[in-house]
């Protein structure tokens, strides 16, 4: 993956509303998990992030 796309990708997460930001990261986060690439995946959300995550 090149590291245009990636911060292509990364821009565009940024102008999400909460709900789709948070699908999309989880997306992103767990899609080696699905291929099968990885044995797991752990996703932390804080209170105190800048996006109000925790409570979606």
């Amino acid at each position: 993956m090149s590291l245009d796309f990636v911060k292509s990708y990364l821009n565009k997460m940024h102008t999400l509303d909460n709900k789709n930001y948070i699908i999309m990261l989880m997306a992103y986060n767990l899609a080696p998990t699905i291929a099968s690439l990885k044995p797991s995946s752990l996703m932390v959300f804080r209170k105190d992030d800048k996006r109000n995550t925790y409570v979606i």
